[in-house]
C-alpha cells in the first residue's frame, strides 16, 4: 500500500506525459483462446457468416490471435485487470468462425471451459473446480453492465447472456481468478467480459440466414424439425459519429419429440460519437424469448425404455423471458497521462419458468410442477480514473494508478407457485399458494484502487484493494410466511501480483487475492448476514512462454471458500454448506507450423473438497475434475476449415449414504462426461458467404444439465434416487448464408 500512497501524494509523484503505461497485470505471454484463426480482415464477426470478411478478401494469414497481446507502453493504453496467466479471449476474427449463431457455442469456444445448457435458463460454466451454475460464481458483464441478478430469489446470481446477438460481439475475455479489484460480487471463479462492436466497417450492411437439420435416423423417424434464424445489421453513413443497428428473429424446435419452439427476437441500437477529448457511447436493446423444455429425465427411466432420451414426462414445462436495457459510456482523455471513464446503465428482466424435477414425489395427485416468476430491475453507475506516473522520481520505475467507484441498486420480485399444466393450484404442498412471494432490495456501493508498477524492464508488481458495502431489505408476503428482515455487511478484498521476465518471451507470475459471493436476500436477512456472504481467498503460480509461431502457458491455482447458509424457497428453510478447498492445474499451447495451419490444445485438472460438515473430507458434487479442448484450423485466402474438440470428465453427482450397520451404503452416483467434435468449413464468393457446421460429429449420446435427486416418475411408482439429466443435441448440420458487408 505504500505504492498507492506514493502515487497519490503530489509532492512524491511526478506526473509526466512521457511515462509509459504498465503492461497488463497478467503474464503478458499468456496465450489467448486456442480457437483463434489467423487474423482475417476487419469485418462483422457474424458467427453465421462463414467468411470473416464480408466486405473484402482475407489478407495473407498472419500470426494466430491465440498469441498473447504484446505489452503496451503507450500512455493512452488503459490499465488491464490483474488476472491469471491462463486467462484468454476471443477476438473478432475468432468469433467469425463460430457459425451456428448460438451464444452457447461462443462460450464453448473458450479454452478449458465447459458450457452446459440448463434447459432454457442460463448456462453453467465449469472451470477451476467451480460449477458456476447460472453465474453464481462467475461475474458476467456486457459492455461494462453486470448481468448477475443479486436481488432476485430462486434465480439468485442468474446471468444469462443468450439475449445477445452473437454477430454484434467484438471481443470476449475470460479473466480467471478473483485477482482484479475492479471485479466485485460473484467473481469467485473469475469474470467474463463481453464487448460489442460500435459499427460495421465502411458503413455497410449485412444479412444472414441459417437453418439446421439432424443427421441421424431419429430425424427421419420424427419428421422435419423447424429451425430458422435471420440476422440483419447496418451502419448508416454519418459524418463524425458511428452507429450500429442489429436485429434477430428465430425459432428452434430442438431434437425433442415434443418440439421446444424456442422463439426469440432481439433489437440493438448503438451510437458512438466524439466529444471534446473523448468518446460517448450509448446503447439500447430489447429482447423477448419463450419456449418449451423437456425437463430433467431420470436415468433409470431412460435406460429401461419407459421414456425416450428426447421425450418428456411433463409436456407443459418451459420459460418465457423479456429484457429491456439502456446504457451510456463516456471516455475522456484530458491528457496523455490521464483517462476518465463514466458508465450509467439500467435494465429490467422478467422471467417465468415452469419446472418439474421430482415429477410426482411430493404430490402424487397433481404432480410437483413449480411456476417460478422473477422480476429484476437494476440501476447502476461505474466510474474510474487512470493516471500514469513515476514513483518518487526513480529512474526506470513507472506506474499506472486506477481509482474507481461502483454503485448498484437492485430491486427484485420473486414468486414460487405450485401448478399443474401451468395452472396455479389452491395449495403449495400442504400450505397456501404461493409457496413464496418476496420482494427484496439490494444496494452495493464499492470503491477500489489498482496500482501497476514496472520496476525496470523485467519486473512488474500489481496491487489492489476493494471495499464493498452491501445492504439488504427483504419482505415475504406468502400465506405461510409474513417474514421481513434487513441486514448490512462490508467486504474488504486485497489483491497482489508479481510478474518477472527472466528471459525474452518467458514470464513467471505469482498472484493472490480475496473475493466473495453475496448471498440470496432471504438467506442474508434470515442469518443477519453472518454466514450468507462467504469469503474466498485464492492464490496461484503461473508461467508462460511465447515465440513468433509458438506459445504455451500454465497455472496452478488454489482457493478456500467459507461455508455459507443458503435459502431453500420450497422448504422455506436455511441449509448450511461446508467450507470448500479447490485446487486446479490448467495449461494450453498453440502452434502455427505453417502460414495456413494453426493448432492448439488446452486442459484443466481440478479437485474441489468439502472440508466441514461431514466426518471426512469429500469431493464436492458436480464440481468438474477434467476439462479439455483442442482445435486445428486451416485457412487459405477466403476459405477456412476447422475441427474442434471439447471434453468433460465424469463428475460426482451424489455421495454414498450410510444406511446402517446391517445394510451396505448406497452407491455413489456419477454425472457422466462427454467428448464432442465440431467440424466447420466456410468460404466467400462474389460477396456471398457460405458456412457449414456439423455439431457432435460422432453423434455421442451426451448429457448436459445433471442432478442427483429423488423422483417418482408416475403417481404409483416407487421413489427412486437417481441422476436426472437433460440430453445433449445429436449430430446436427448447420447451414448459413450471408450477403453484404
Amino acid at each position: 500500500m505504500l505504492v498507492l500512497a506514493a502515487a497519490l501524494v503530489p509532492a512524491a509523484t511526478q506526473v509526466t506525459a512521457a511515462a509509459p503505461a504498465p503492461t497488463a497485470p497478467e503474464a503478458p505471454t499468456a496465450p489467448e483462446a486456442p480457437t483463434a484463426p489467423a487474423a482475417p480482415p476487419p469485418a462483422p464477426p457474424a458467427p453465421t457468416a462463414p467468411a470473416p470478411a464480408p466486405t473484402a478478401p482475407a489478407p495473407a494469414p498472419e500470426a494466430p490471435s491465440t498469441a498473447p497481446e504484446a505489452p503496451s507502453t503507450a500512455p493512452e493504453a488503459p490499465l488491464e485487470p490483474l488476472r491469471s496467466a491462463t486467462s484468454s479471449s476471443l477476438s473478432t476474427e475468432d468469433l467469425a468462425t463460430l457459425t451456428t449463431g448460438r451464444m452457447i457455442d461462443v462460450l464453448r469456444a473458450l479454452p478449458a471451459v465447459a458450457a452446459i445448457r440448463a434447459g432454457t435458463g442460463a448456462p453453467a460454466l465449469l472451470l477451476r473446480g467451480f460449477d458456476a451454475a447460472g453465474g453464481r460464481d462467475l461475474e458476467v458483464t456486457v459492455d461494462g453492465v453486470p448481468l448477475n441478478a443479486s436481488g432476485a430469489g430462486a434465480l439468485h446470481g442468474h446471468a444469462d447472456p443468450s439475449f445477445i446477438i452473437p454477430e454484434t460481439l467484438e471481443r470476449v475475455a475470460l479473466h480467471r481468478g478473483p485477482y482484479a479489484a475492479r471485479h466485485g460480487a460473484f467473481a469467485s471463479a473469475g469474470s467474463l467480459e463481453l464487448r460489442t462492436r460500435d459499427s460495421l466497417p465502411g458503413a455497410g450492411a449485412y444479412v444472414s440466414a441459417s437453418t439446421s437439420a439432424e443427421l441421424s435416423d431419429r430425424y427421419r423417424q420424427r419428421g422435419r424439425q423447424l429451425h430458422y434464424r435471420i440476422v440483419g445489421m447496418a451502419s448508416p453513413a454519418l459524418n463524425k459519429s458511428r452507429a450500429l443497428l442489429a436485429a434477430e428473429v428465430g425459432i428452434f424446435d430442438g431434437p425433442f419429440l415434443h418440439p421446444q419452439r424456442l422463439r426469440r427476437g432481439a433489437i440493438v441500437a448503438r451510437w458512438t460519437a466524439p466529444v471534446p477529448e473523448g468518446t460517448l457511447r450509448t446503447t439500447a436493446s430489447v429482447f423477448s424469448g419463450r419456449g418449451s423444455d423437456s425437463g430433467l429425465l431420470p436415468n433409470g427411466e431412460v435406460e429401461s425404455g419407459r421414456v425416450d432420451r428426447f421425450g418428456a414426462f411433463d409436456l407443459s414445462l418451459g420459460t418465457s423471458v423479456s429484457r429491456a436495457a439502456a446504457s451510456a459510456e463516456l471516455d475522456l482523455h484530458p491528457s496523455r497521462s490521464a483517462r476518465l471513464h463514466l458508465g450509467l446503465y439500467a435494465f429490467r428482466v422478467s422471467q417465468r419458468w415452469h419446472r418439474n424435477d421430482t415429477l410426482f414425489l411430493r404430490d402424487p395427485e397433481h404432480g410437483d410442477q413449480i411456476e417460478q416468476f422473477e422480476q429484476h430491475s437494476v440501476l447502476g453507475l461505474a466510474g474510474w480514473m487512470d493516471r500514469d506516473h513515476r514513483v518518487l522520481g526513480l529512474a526506470g520505475v513507472s506506474g499506472q494508478l486506477r481509482l474507481g467507484i461502483h454503485a448498484r441498486l437492485d430491486d427484485g420480485r420473486s414468486e414460487l407457485w405450485h401448478s399443474e399444466a401451468r395452472q396455479r393450484l389452491e395449495s403449495c404442498f400442504s400450505v397456501g399458494n404461493p409457496c413464496q412471494r418476496s420482494q427484496s432490495q439490494v444496494r452495493d456501493f464499492a470503491v477500489f484502487a489498482e496500482e501497476a508498477l514496472r520496476l525496470g524492464g523485467h519486473v512488474r508488481m500489481h496491487a489492489g484493494v476493494r471495499l464493498d458495502q452491501l445492504t439488504w431489505d427483504t419482505v415475504d408476503g406468502s400465506p405461510s410466511a409474513g417474514y421481513a428482515g434487513d441486514a448490512a455487511r462490508a467486504r474488504f478484498q486485497p489483491k497482489l501480483g508479481l510478474t518477472v521476465e527472466p528471459l525474452p518471451g518467458l514470464a513467471l507470475s505469482a498472484l493472490g487475492g480475496g473475493g466473495f459471493r453475496p448471498g440470496d436476500p432471504h438467506a442474508v436477512t434470515a442469518a443477519a448476514a453472518l454466514r450468507a456472504i462467504p469469503r474466498l481467498w485464492a492464490a496461484e503460480l503461473g508461467a508462460s512462454y511465447q515465440r513468433p509461431a509458438f506459445s504455451i502457458a500454465a497455472a496452478a491455482h488454489v482457493s478456500w471458500q467459507a461455508g455459507e447458509l443458503a435459502w431453500l424457497p420450497e422448504a422455506r428453510t436455511l441449509v448450511s454448506t461446508p467450507q470448500v478447498r479447490r485446487t486446479a492445474l490448467d495449461a494450453r499451447a498453440t502452434v502455427e507450423p505453417t502460414s495456413w495451419l494453426s493448432l492448439g490444445v488446452s486442459f484443466e485438472l481440478a479437485k474441489a473438497l468439502a472440508l466441514a460438515g461431514q466426518p471426512h473430507e469429500h469431493t464436492l458434487p458436480l464440481a468438474p475434475t477434467f476439462l479439455g479442448s483442442a482445435f486445428a484450423l486451416v485457412r487459405r485466402c477466403d476459405s477456412y476449415a476447422s475441427l474442434r474438440a471439447a471434453a468433460l470428465g465424469p463428475r460426482l453427482a451424489a455421495l454414498a449414504e450410510t444406511t446402517g450397520d446391517q445394510a451396505p451404503p448406497s452407491p455413489e452416483r456419477t454425472a457422466s462426461g462427454h467428448l464432442l467434435l465440431q467440424l466447420t468449413a466456410g468460404t466467400r464468393w462474389r460477396g456471398i458467404s457460405f458456412a457449414l457446421t456439423v455439431d457432435n460429429v460422432l453423434n455421442s449420446e451426451w448429457r448436459q444439465e445433471q442432478a442427483a435427486i429423488a423422483t417418482r416418475p408416475t403417481p404409483t411408482a416407487e421413489v427412486r434416487p437417481d441422476v436426472s439429466f437433460t440430453p445433449g443435441e445429436p449430430r446436427t448440420l448447420w447451414l448459413t448464408v450471408g450477403i453484404g458487408g
